[in-house]
C-alpha cells in the first residue's frame, strides 16, 4: 500500500468516526439546553389533507426544491447578501470542480467526460478556472473578516484555519503543477514510459519542442544527435520533434500556456528549476499538497468546514420551517422541533456572523464586551456546552449574553442556515432561570434573593466589597462625591413622587429602602449597605424624583450607577470566583 492510498484511508477513516460521534451526539445525547421548566413552542397545527398522494407529492417537490435552490445554487445566500452569495458559490463551485475533475478524475472524469485527461484543454484550463474561483472566494471571505466591524470582531482561529486549509490545497496545487511544468526529471519519465524509442534524432527533436513550445527547463542543451542525425538543423530536429509530438503526445497534452495561472507561475521558477528539480522539488510539493487535503479531510468533522454537509442538511430536514423573508407566517406548521432536529441545527451553524450583524442589541457587547451577546457566538457556547461542558466564568458570560436577549427573531430571520435560534434562546433561558447558580441568573433575580441587610454583609465582609476595573473604569461617580448629596434635606419628595413606591403594598418589604433613605445613607458613606436594596433594581428610570427634587440632587443618576456598580461586582465576582454564588451562605447576614 503506497503513501497515498494507506494516508487516504487513515484520513477518510478519522474522518468517519468523526461523523459518526456527531450522529450519536444528535440522537442520544441529552439536548444541550434542555430542561424541566422549558416547553418547545406549540405550532400551528397543519390542516389535514384528504388526498395523501397530493400531500406526499407536494412533500417531494418541497425537498427536491430546497436541494436545488438552496444546497446547489445557495439561494438562501442570495436573498440575503448578494456579495455573501458570489463568495460562497465561488467557494462552492470552484472546489466541487475540483473534487470531480481532479481528486476523483479516477471515478468521476474518466468515467463521464469524452476524452479525459489532466492535461488536456479544456480540463487544464478548467482545472486552474476552478482554483481561482477558490482562491478569490477565500480572499473575499478573509477581506471580509478584516473590513467588516461586525464580522471581525466575531471571527475566531477557527475561522481563519479553515481558510488556511483551503488556500493552502490550492496554492501548494498550483505550485505542483508549476513544479511540473519546468521539470527535467517528469519529462523524462514521462518519455520513458510513453515513448519506446532509440532515434536520438527523434529524442532529440521531441525535447527541443518541449523546451522550447511545453516550457520545460533542461539542465543542459540537447546532446548531439548521432550519426544517422548529425547533419540535420535546428529547424530540421524541430520539424522531426513535432511529428513525433504529433504522434506520442498531442492526445494527452495541450499546450501548458493554457494553464494561465501555473503556467506564468512556471516562468517565475525558471531560475531555480534546476536545483529544485535536483534537489527532488517536485516530489516535496506532492507531499505538501497530499498533506493539506489529508488535513482537510481530517479537520472536516470537527471543526468549521463541517457545516458543508451539515448546513445542506438542515436545509433539507427543515424545508417548510417558516420564512419571515419571504412573508412566512412564523405560526404556520412545518419543520420539526424534536431534540435531533435541535441538536442538527445548532451543528449546522456556519459562523458567517450574519445574525450577529443583524442582532438588536449587539451595541451591548461594545459597553460590557461580553461575547456571549452576539448571537453567533452564544450558538459555539451552546455547542460547547453539549460536547465538553463550560466552566463557571463562561457559564456566567453565557448566562449574560442570554438574558441581554430581547427574542426580537431578527437573528432567525436572517440565518442562510435556517437555524431556529429564536426557539434555542427561549430554551436556554428558561433552563437557565430554573438551576441558577454562580450568579447565572438576571441580575435582578439574584438580587431579590436577599435584602439588602443581607448583601451588605456580603459586600463588607469582603465578598465583594473590592472595587473592581469595570467600576474604576467609570467616567462619573455620583456614588462616592459629597457634592452630590449635600444640598439634601430629606424631604421625601423623590419618595412621594416615585411610582415604584406608590404600586408598592409594603416598601419596607417590597423595596427594602425608598430613594430617600438611599440619598441618606449614601450622604453618610455606607454605599455598600444598599447597593443591593430592591429600589435600587426596581427602579424604572422614569427621572420623577429626579425632576421634582426642590434641590437639584441627581437621585435617578445615582440610582442608576449603584445598579451598574452592583452589577459590576458581581459580574466580577461570578467570572473569577464563588462569591456570587447565590447558594454559597458563608458571609450572608441575618
Amino acid at each position: 500500500m503506497d503513501f497515498l492510498t494507506g494516508g487516504l484511508l487513515i484520513a477518510l477513516a478519522v474522518c468517519l468516526v468523526g461523523f459518526v460521534l456527531r450522529v450519536r451526539r444528535w440522537l442520544h445525547g441529552r439536548a444541550p439546553i434542555s430542561s424541566g421548566a422549558h416547553e418547545p413552542p406549540t405550532r400551528a397545527t397543519c390542516p389535514k389533507k384528504t388526498d395523501d398522494n397530493d400531500r406526499r407529492r407536494r412533500g417531494i417537490f418541497r425537498y427536491v426544491s430546497a436541494f436545488s435552490l438552496d444546497v446547489l445554487f445557495q439561494a438562501h445566500l442570495a436573498r440575503a447578501s448578494v456579495t455573501r452569495w458570489i463568495m460562497h458559490f465561488l467557494l462552492f463551485a470552484g472546489f466541487v470542480g475540483l473534487l470531480l475533475m481532479h481528486a476523483m478524475d479516477g471515478v468521476f472524469s474518466y468515467a463521464v467526460l469524452p476524452s479525459y485527461e489532466p492535461t488536456l484543454d479544456p480540463y487544464q484550463w478548467l482545472r486552474n478556472l476552478f482554483g481561482v474561483m477558490v482562491l478569490l472566494g477565500v480572499g473575499a471571505a478573509a477581506y471580509r473578516r478584516f473590513t467588516i466591524t461586525g464580522l471581525k470582531r466575531t471571527t475566531r482561529r477557527d475561522d481563519w484555519f479553515a481558510l488556511a486549509i483551503i488556500a493552502g490545497i490550492v496554492l501548494s496545487g498550483f505550485l505542483l503543477e508549476s513544479a511540473k511544468i519546468v521539470s527535467e526529471r517528469v519529462y523524462e519519465r514521462m518519455v520513458a514510459d510513453y515513448f519506446a524509442s532509440d532515434d536520438a534524432a527523434e529524442l532529440a527533436g521531441l525535447r527541443m519542442v518541449w523546451e522550447e513550445e511545453y516550457g520545460v527547463v533542461f539542465s543542459e542543451s540537447a546532446p548531439q544527435p548521432l550519426s544517422d542525425a548529425v547533419d540535420m538543423s535546428r529547424e530540421e530536429l524541430l520539424a522531426l520533434g513535432r511529428e513525433v509530438n504529433d504522434f506520442v503526445c498531442v492526445s494527452c497534452h495541450s499546450d501548458t500556456a493554457s494553464a494561465f495561472v501555473s503556467y506564468p507561475v512556471s516562468r517565475a521558477l525558471i531560475p531555480v528549476a534546476p536545483v529544485l528539480d535536483g534537489a527532488g522539488g517536485v516530489n516535496a510539493l506532492w507531499y505538501l499538497h497530499v498533506l493539506f487535503c489529508f488535513a482537510g479531510i481530517v479537520y472536516l468533522p470537527f471543526g468549521k468546514m463541517a457545516h458543508v454537509f451539515l448546513t445542506p442538511l438542515n436545509l433539507l430536514v427543515q424545508p417548510t420551517r417558516p420564512r419571515p423573508e419571504r412573508g412566512g407566517d412564523i405560526q404556520a406548521c412545518g419543520g420539526d422541533d424534536s431534540e435531533t432536529m435541535r441538536a442538527i441545527g445548532v451543528d449546522a451553524c456556519m459562523h458567517c456572523g450574519m445574525c450577529s450583524e443583524h442582532c438588536s442589541v449587539a451595541a451591548s457587547y461594545a459597553v460590557l464586551g461580553t461575547k456571549d451577546i452576539l448571537p453567533s457566538e452564544k450558538l459555539s457556547s451552546l455547542k460547547r456546552a453539549k460536547t465538553e461542558g463550560l466552566e463557571d466564568a463562561d457559564a456566567f458570560i453565557f448566562a449574560e449574553g442570554s438574558f441581554i436577549c430581547t427574542e426580537c427573531h431578527r437573528c432567525t430571520d436572517v440565518c442562510p442556515a435556517r437555524i431556529d435560534l429564536q426557539d434555542l434562546w427561549i430554551s436556554s433561558k428558561r433552563a437557565l432561570a430554573a438551576g441558577e447558580r454562580g450568579g447565572r441568573g438576571e441580575p435582578h433575580r439574584q438580587i431579590a434573593r436577599y435584602t439588602a441587610g443581607q448583601w451588605a454583609a456580603r459586600f463588607a465582609g469582603g465578598k465583594l466589597h473590592a472595587t473592581v476595573p469595570e467600576e474604576v473604569a467609570r467616567p462619573v461617580m455620583l456614588a462616592d462625591s459629597p457634592q452630590t448629596f449635600w444640598a439634601c434635606v430629606q424631604c421625601t419628595t423623590c419618595t412621594n413622587v416615585c411610582p415604584v413606591v406608590a404600586a408598592a403594598e409594603d416598601p419596607v418589604l417590597e423595596l427594602d429602602l425608598t430613594p430617600q433613605q438611599i440619598m441618606n445613607m449614601l450622604r453618610m458613606g455606607l454605599k455598600d449597605h444598599v447597593l443591593g436594596a430592591r429600589m435600587v433594581w426596581s427602579c424604572v428610570t422614569c427621572y420623577k424624583c429626579q425632576e421634582h427634587c426642590p434641590q437639584g440632587v441627581r437621585v435617578a443618576d445615582t440610582l442608576f450607577e449603584l445598579r451598574n456598580i452592583a452589577t459590576a461586582r458581581l459580574r466580577h465576582e461570578a467570572m473569577h470566583g464563588a462569591a456570587g454564588d447565590p447558594d454559597n451562605k458563608q458571609g450572608d447576614g441575618a
